[in-house]
């Protein structure tokens, strides 16, 4: 009796064991869209306009912009200013990579595709003076965006 007790008990055990590990899962998905991240060195300082004698100045000075991106698509690094602070002259007075701003500009494209971390790019800023322009410090806000070719 002992035996088939112990035995009874066994099979007790054996079903609320295999109950208890019944299995389950989770299927986990990840969506990781397409992205473009610009970022911007130190400021730019053109320095002062040094005039020749027809009262021309077209002072210049580099800067650094940088992009990572995930994207095997080509993109166009647009450029926009706008004058920054009391003494104002217009955009147009500014170049980027030789293209005046009149409105937004092409400052360079990004065509190597996915990056492994920061691909650099330096953006050469020139000041068109022609000698009409009050004396005074300007400045200019310049916004970068990537737009896909």
């Amino acid at each position: 009796m002992k035996k088939g007790y112990i035995f009874g008990l066994l099979v007790i055990l054996a079903l609320v064991s295999s109950l208890g590990m019944a299995a389950t899962e989770h299927n986990v998905t990840v969506t990781i869209p397409e992205y473009v991240m610009i970022s911007v060195g130190n400021d730019v300082d053109l320095g002062e306009a040094q005039f020749n004698d027809d009262g021309i100045a077209t002072p210049s000075g580099t800067g650094n912009v940088l992009v990572k991106t995930n994207a095997a698509t080509a993109y166009d690094i647009t450029a926009t200013a706008a004058p920054n602070g009391a003494a104002v002259l217009p955009a147009s007075k500014l170049m980027v990579n030789g293209t005046a701003f009149n409105g937004t500009v092409t400052a360079f494209k990004h065509t190597s595709g996915k990056t492994d971390g920061w691909k650099s790019y330096d953006v050469t800023y020139q000041a068109n003076l022609d000698g009409s322009e009050d004396p005074g410090n300007y400045a200019w806000t310049v916004t970068y965006t990537a737009v896909a070719q």
